[in-house]
């Protein structure tokens, strides 16, 4: 690893070089909260790199605007413009790397911390979709930098190796050298070279986009040859799910258990068509569950509790809508329980039933109307005499396109 860190080595080394130019000594700051190490290749290292060999840094900026000493300043320019003294000239020495940096008398730790924190004001350093750099022909921004550093922190022997299919022998270098603190380095390892590094990046790119039934907010949330499907329409949370383009083969075929639907697909309607269905694609079905809670449902009162859930990343609207309750209360035939949608329409799920099913069919809420989006659970004691808790409720809903 390649770290640019002004030890007491680097010092001498200035300092000497400093004396044997003649240069009045103007030594550095020990102050342990200027001597924080850059490295070599951050986004804060290409930023000082980029700030010294831009021709818009003169002397008088360095001096007057950073500020550094003016022997300091000097000795950057001079080094930078070469020996005619002319920046943009075929004689320039730009600097490369830190260590050329921290190699010119007077620069040392606190002004090289000077030097990096006035570069990102300036807007010298790279940040979010800005190019980072370009490392054996690969070229990676900020942002895709952070995610295969990530990537290759974080992934098992076997993801490196079979997922994402790098050589052995890179696989080894990168277990053997993390953490991994900047692309410079990975690129450096043995056997990281452009075709390890553009597979790492490409897999990933796809680590920050959604698979198939993970959340999205829009298309471009999604991998490739997926969209983003099922956002509610009635202020809820504005997200969907990623689902595959395309017709599913198979799919509207009648059914009468899921081993009748070709894979990739599921039996939906059961509940409804008098237990013959339709096939449907699996992201069509889901389950959805409330927060969980403990309401005390009060004795003997109209207006009752009331509890919500989002259903979302659905097809358009409901075929199989079944309810799961949790609550306690020492005499259940005490309670009316309804399932109202976000449409309006409303299933009366339980009337004062001693034992109701444990899964419940909400046959009152409209299948030709949206699916996606708040449901509702209304639950009233009528009857004086005992209190309950509600603690959640849970729909598994199977969907179609109207």
């Amino acid at each position: 690893m390649r770290r640019a860190i002004l030890s007491l080595p680097f010092l001498s080394l200035a300092l000497a070089a400093g004396c044997q130019s003649g240069a009045s000594p103007e030594p550095e700051s020990s102050d342990a909260a200027t001597t924080e190490a850059l490295i070599e290749g951050s986004p804060e290292a290409v930023g000082v790199l980029r700030f010294l060999n831009d021709a818009s840094t003169t002397e008088t900026v360095l001096d007057d605007e950073v500020p550094l000493p003016s022997h300091a300043a000097h000795n950057l320019v001079v080094h930078r413009n070469g020996p005619d003294g002319q920046h943009g000239t075929s004689d320039d020495d730009l600097y490369d790397d830190l260590n050329e940096v921290l190699a010119v008398p007077q620069i040392g730790p606190s002004r090289l911390a000077a030097i990096a924190d006035f570069a990102a004001h300036q807007g010298f350093t790279p940040t979010g979709d800005d190019l980072l750099g370009t490392y054996d022909g690969v070229a990676f921004t900020v942002n895709e930098a952070v995610a295969t550093l990530q990537l290759v922190n974080g992934a098992s022997e076997t993801e490196l190796d079979v997922d994402i299919a790098l050589d052995k022998r890179a696989v080894d270098s990168i277990l053997a050298a993390r953490p991994i603190a900047t692309v410079l380095q990975l690129s450096e390892l043995y056997y990281v070279g452009g075709s390890a590094l553009a597979k790492l990046k490409a897999w990933a790119a796809t680590g920050t986009l959604a698979a198939v039934g993970e959340d999205c907010a829009n298309n471009a949330d999604c991998l490739e040859g997926l969209r983003c499907e099922g956002k509610p329409f009635d202020g809820s949370p504005e997200i969907g799910k990623c689902i595959p383009q395309g017709n599913v083969p198979g799919a509207d075929d009648e059914c009468q258990a899921d081993s009748d639907c070709l894979e990739g697909l599921a039996c939906a309607g059961l509940t409804v068509y008098g237990g013959t269905g339709f096939c449907r694609p699996t992201w069509m079905f889901g389950t959805f569950a409330s927060e969980e809670a403990s309401i005390p449902i009060p004795d003997a009162d109209q207006a009752g509790v009331s509890m919500d859930l989002v259903v979302y990343g659905l097809a358009t609207v409901p075929e199989d809508l079944m309810v799961t309750i949790d609550l306690d209360h020492p005499r259940p035939q005490d309670l009316v329980v309804r399932l109202v949608s976000t449409n309006g329409s409303d299933s009366l799920l339980w009337n004062h039933d001693q034992s109701p099913a444990f899964y419940l069919s909400a046959t009152g809420i409209e299948r030709d109307n949206y699916i996606n989006g708040q449901l509702t659970l209304e639950v009233m004691d009528t009857v004086s005499g005992e209190t309950g808790v509600l603690h959640g409720f849970e729909v598994w809903v199977s969907s179609r396109y109207d």
